[in-house]
Parts: structure tokens; sequence; C-alpha cells
């Protein structure tokens, strides 16, 4: 697949197109071929070195993506082929702690998100995250909207795996859009 790769931080001179291997899922993974994907400051200062903390280069940035389902791991429900879908900014979280408990994912000792952390960004055609951090898109709504506009959802997804969030409180937000 072809994605934007920053191999070291800089300009927008670092970005580059590069041919990569397709994500392959993991038991918990979903597969999404990116429609479109959101730019925003966390993107920016990721890629010019402000923000070090977590930082994992390689890496491919954006974490607003939206898509559609191609492919999913074995332990994946409530996700199939062909469905619409959009993310959260992570790719991984333990769940467990008391930050995750506590609703305060973004504290998780163990998290990964999207876009900072090695190749797991939306500046891509295809994208594997976890289960946990993808969201149904309503049907009537374009995971991609004209070409300079990106659709991202803003979703409170549960970390316990009974009381995921529905769709009805997700909420649309909109960004400049980065298309591959």
């Amino acid at each position: 697949m072809k994605a934007m790769v920053v191999r070291a931080p800089g300009g927008t001179d670092v970005l580059k197109m590069e041919t990569i291997a397709d994500p392959t899922p993991g038991p918990k993974d979903v597969v999404i071929k990116v429609d479109a994907c959101g730019v925003c400051f966390h993107d920016i200062v990721t890629r010019n070195g402000t923000l070090k903390f977590g930082v994992q280069m390689p890496l491919i940035l954006g974490h607003e993506i939206s898509g559609t389902v191609v492919d999913v791991g074995r332990d994946v429900r409530g996700f199939k082929t062909g469905d619409k879908v959009a993310t959260v900014q992570r790719y991984h979280i333990c769940g467990s702690c008391r930050h995750c408990r506590m609703g305060k994912e973004t504290l998780c000792p163990d998290r990964k998100f999207t876009g900072d952390a090695g190749m797991v960004g939306g500046y891509a055609e295809y994208i594997a995250v976890e289960d946990d951090n993808v969201a149904i898109v309503p049907a009537g709504v374009a995971t991609s909207v004209n070409r300079s506009r990106a659709v991202s959802w803003r979703c409170p997804l549960s970390t316990t795996p009974t009381t995921r969030a529905s769709t009805s409180e997700c909420w649309r937000s909109t960004s400049s859009g980065f298309n591959v």
C-alpha cells in the first residue's frame, strides 16, 4: 500500500510517499480502507518534533480516520467487511487500569495512539485498529465528503466490551482532509 511516512522530525518535506506492506489483522484488529483522514495540530507537532512523548519513528501520521472495513481479526465481533466506520485517536489501550476505568484512556500506561506510535496511522491506504477504538458510521453519512473535507467522529467508546457506545452517542466534526 501507499503511505506518507515520516522517518525523522522536520518540516513538511519529511512527509514521504512510500510503498509499505498492507496491514494484517491481529486477533482484535479491524482493517480499514481509509476514505479520509483529518489533519490536526497533533499531527503537526508530531511531525515537526515538538511532541516527543510516545512518538516512535518511523511513523504514519493521522488519527481522525473514516473508511470501510476490509478485514477483521478472529476475535472481532460487531464489525464485518463493508461496514462504514470511524476511529478514535488510539490504536490500543488496556481497558482495565484505573485511568481506563475512569474514562481517561489517554493516561493509560499501555496506550498506543494512531499517528504517533510506529506505522499505524491514517495517512495511508489501509490501517489496522483494535475493535474497541472503532465505531460504525450511521447509514446515510458519508465517510468522505469532498477533496478538502474529511469526516471524523468523536465517540465516547467504552473500554468495557459490554458497554460499547452506540453511534447515536457520537457526533460529527470536520477538519482539513488528507487523501492518499
